[in-house]
């Protein structure tokens, strides 16, 4: 073998190994990344003892490192750790650079805190910054989620139809896509504004809906407060 065949080949050798050298890094990134996720959204309470190490181990303020957080932010909000919750998301409210997924959340989570502290007023002007940062979402780039974040903030103010509106065209968008994180909030929000709005046929369906998906997270504890839901439900419908 000539001196060029040798070295072409040791050349291809090696851009084969940095391949596969960054393919097996990728792999345990990415498998640790969906670990997470899915720890977090089958428990809160495990999802904190795990999100702070990993937060602080994470570049802040990357891609990852956003993700991680709201992560965090749910488990707080899912926990009813309100003052933890207002403490964390204060600094980012009137926060433009950071990423428009991050800030409508943020945006949210700050209306639900001051709803609960009873200054409705000031919550409505967050819940509508939030809807406005919305429109901003590119098609492409849009996420479902937020939308049913922002639904889920509107039921918290009181605004039950405005909500169940921003909601309805999304059952029959998404009507055939397997996306469980998404299905179980819609179809749990849609039961708390049917529920509201005297829609107690409604009210049962989307709560037995948002059961099935909450088993396919596996996720105990909304298994558990579904089941009392749907018991409610029923109670409901034999009123």
């Amino acid at each position: 073998m000539n001196a060029l065949a040798r070295e072409s080949l040791t050349a291809i050798y090696v851009g084969i190994s940095l391949a596969l050298a960054s393919i097996a890094g990728a792999s345990p990134r990415a498998d640790d990344d969906r670990n997470i996720v899915q720890r977090c959204q089958q428990s809160p309470q495990v999802c904190l003892e795990i999100i702070e190490p990993v937060l602080k181990q994470t570049q802040q303020s990357s891609r990852v490192w956003y993700q991680y957080k709201l992560l965090h932010l749910e488990a707080l909000f899912r926990l009813v750790m309100f003052d933890d919750l207002v403490e964390e998301v204060a600094p980012w409210v009137d926060d433009e650079s950071v990423p428009l997924r991050f800030r409508i959340n943020v945006l949210v989570y700050y209306a639900k805190v001051l709803r609960s502290r009873d200054v409705n007023e000031e919550g409505m002007l967050y819940m509508e910054r939030a809807i406005a940062s919305i429109e901003q979402v590119n098609e492409s780039n849009y996420d479902p989620l937020l939308t049913v974040m922002v639904a889920n903030g509107l039921n918290s103010l009181g605004k039950y139809q405005k909500g169940y509106d921003l909601l309805m065209p999304l059952v029959q968008k998404y009507k055939h896509r397997p996306m469980a994180k998404f299905k179980h909030e819609l179809f749990e929000n849609l039961g708390y504004f049917a529920h509201r709005l005297g829609k107690p046929e409604e009210h049962l369906e989307y709560r037995l809906k948002a059961l099935t998906w909450a088993q396919v997270l596996d996720n105990k504890n909304e298994i558990a407060i579904y089941l009392y839901n749907i018991a409610r439900a029923y109670q409901f419908l034999e009123v």
